[in-house]
């Protein structure tokens, strides 16, 4: 959504090349673009996510993995995603949690939600569960261990949001977003206009 505001506003396009708009990532293939990004198909692999700063992690792509061509098929990638965060740091000037709570969160009204996960959320936060050793099948006689919480920010997925803002979104997603209202370069831009430049973006491809 933030990165179609920000194509509106004539600050990006989606057949921008990532080189481009980030001259420190030149050991990325030259031919990866926004658009490849944004639908999994930049053919970067999955990414070692060893830390929470996804500058770490985006600089070691391509060192880490077998990178395919741009345009290759369909491949989840957290990378790719940690790589649209950094554009739009880039391009905005700000941490990607204030972009992300200025233009999105806020206009939606998911007041309960952050953009972040930091040290001080630890005792709010639901805790994943895992099996306490990962070199043998859990047989569920042993009670499963909490999953490891660290403070992050990235792209790929460092929203913590309640019950009632999660479906506060579902709501303005399913009803094509009638409801959601984003300023945009001192414009007013329904959600119904960014969900349809959305599916034209992947229609026109």
């Amino acid at each position: 959504i933030v990165v179609l505001q920000l194509v509106r506003e004539g600050r990006l396009s989606v057949d921008d090349r990532v080189v481009d708009l980030l001259p420190w990532a030149e050991h990325l293939d030259a031919g990866i673009t926004l658009h490849h990004l944004m639908s999994h198909t930049a053919g970067l692999p999955g990414g070692s996510e060893w830390t929470p700063d996804s500058l770490l992690e985006s600089a070691r792509q391509g060192a880490v993995g077998a990178p395919q061509p741009p345009g290759s098929p369909y491949w989840y990638s957290n990378p790719g995603y940690e790589l649209i965060g950094d554009v739009i740091e880039s391009v905005t000037g700000q941490p990607l949690e204030s972009a992300l709570q200025e233009r999105v969160l806020g206009p939606l009204g998911m007041t309960s939600s952050t953009a972040s996960v930091t040290s001080s959320d630890h005792g709010v936060d639901v805790r994943g569960r895992r099996p306490p050793r990962d070199d043998a099948a859990w047989s569920g006689e042993t009670e499963q261990t909490p999953d490891t919480l660290f403070p992050t920010c990235t792209a790929d997925g460092a929203i913590a949001a309640t019950p009632d803002d999660m479906a506060q979104a579902a709501r303005e997603l399913v009803s094509g977003g009638r409801q959601y209202v984003v300023v945009t370069g001192g414009d007013l831009v329904t959600g119904t206009e960014a969900l349809d430049a959305v599916w034209a973006a992947g229609e026109e491809r």
